[in-house]
């Protein structure tokens, strides 16, 4: 018997699952604003209580990974509550050594940020991005087809 269906007029719906929010068991999950593009979609969090009203929403993510926690804070002793994900987005680098010919040798590479936010107070509480830690000539794949990084539309993925 189905007992909850999401309108989803903007696009698919990912990670469903029970959570823990502002206290009792919540559900939480993750839909696109649109289409999924090369494996990345843009979209938001979502959490709904038992009567499966909206109550929440982080800010735009990506659906590889949204998790909602709680977590006590030491200095007020109170749970607050967090939201885990991740987000990609296409930002402009020098790729003439990965063949990638373009205007003043600037392409396009998809960076991957982890972010953890609080849910209440909307601030960002870390935020890791990739190209700062990992070099580009560690990339698992070179610049080829969808990922060529000629455009933002096809920033070179190179994680």
């Amino acid at each position: 018997k189905l007992i909850f269906n999401i309108p989803s007029k903007l696009g698919h719906v990912f990670n469903f699952e029970p959570c823990k929010y502002q206290g009792p068991v919540r559900y939480c999950l993750w839909q696109t604003f649109g289409t999924i593009f090369n494996g990345y979609g843009d979209g938001n969090g979502q959490i709904y209580n038992q009567q499966f009203q909206q109550i929440g929403e982080d800010q735009p993510s990506d659906y590889h990974e949204w998790k909602v926690i709680q977590v006590t804070n030491a200095t007020t002793g109170k749970a607050d509550d967090l939201a885990l994900f991740t987000t990609y987005g296409p930002v402009r680098r020098d790729l003439s050594a990965f063949g990638v010919p373009n205007e003043n040798n600037q392409g396009w590479v998809t960076d991957c940020h982890a972010r953890v936010l609080n849910l209440r107070t909307r601030k960002v509480l870390f935020d890791w991005s990739a190209l700062d830690h990992v070099p580009l000539s560690e990339g698992q794949v070179m610049p080829t087809g969808a990922i060529n990084g000629f455009t933002s539309q096809f920033s070179w993925d190179y994680l």
